[in-house]
């Protein structure tokens, strides 16, 4: 007996709209970990010898690498789940049924991950900033000093102030909604194909129950 998926349109257009909102915030995670490299360069540049300068935005690069690997993570997920899905015919039919649960389950999982990350990452995006400091040898230089050589590089140390970082304060978001809206749909078609197979399974006991009192 053949079991009917629920809501496959549904699930086709809900995890390719996913699969592209994780793949553009992972992108822009991307994007946002080379603008930031290319900044601080900027802005070491401007130290002329005996004098280097550091740059510190560790803690916001730290959680905006792994929320970016979240994303990608998201979007393969969503992405195989999409084929299998929309082609299911032979050997994708069976792949698309036997891996709703798990379907559902990974992108709970990876969406809750991305949330764990994106939480520090709007804090240290709404009330920090990149930290400067500037050294000749051991010695370090007045801040006043440091904050002339940031303005003349022409970046703003505000966080909220780079327009890479405020796209990435945004897109994870979309695609995380995106996963978790998913997440329902899924599980009602897993419920329904594991209620089928349980159907099929009790009515092929009951034929062979018949003809063995037949016999």
């Amino acid at each position: 007996m053949s079991v009917t998926v629920p809501n496959k349109v549904t699930r086709v257009v809900l995890l390719q709209l996913t699969c592209v909102l994780a793949t553009v915030a992972a992108c822009i995670g991307l994007n946002a970990l080379i603008r930031s490299i290319q900044q601080q360069d900027s802005i070491t540049s401007k130290a002329t010898p005996p004098m280097r300068i550091e740059v510190d935005v560790s803690q916001i690069t730290n959680v905006g690498i792994v929320a970016t690997v979240g994303n990608i993570l998201i979007g393969l997920t969503a992405f195989f789940a999409f084929v299998v899905t929309f082609f299911n015919i032979g050997k994708f039919h069976l792949w698309a049924n036997k891996t709703l649960r798990l379907q559902a389950y990974l992108l709970a999982f990876l969406s809750v991950w991305v949330i764990a990350c994106m939480i520090p990452f709007m804090i240290f995006y709404y009330n920090d900033h990149a930290t400067i400091s500037a050294y000749i040898g051991d010695n370090k230089l007045a801040d006043s000093l440091v904050a002339s050589i940031a303005s003349r590089s022409g970046h703003s140390t505000e966080y909220r102030g780079m327009w890479f970082l405020r796209l990435l304060a945004i897109f994870p978001w979309l695609s995380v909604a995106s996963a978790l809206i998913t997440v329902p749909f899924l599980l009602k078609a897993s419920k329904a194909v594991t209620s089928g197979d349980s159907d099929s399974s009790s009515s092929k006991e009951a034929v062979v129950t018949a003809e063995k009192a037949q016999a």
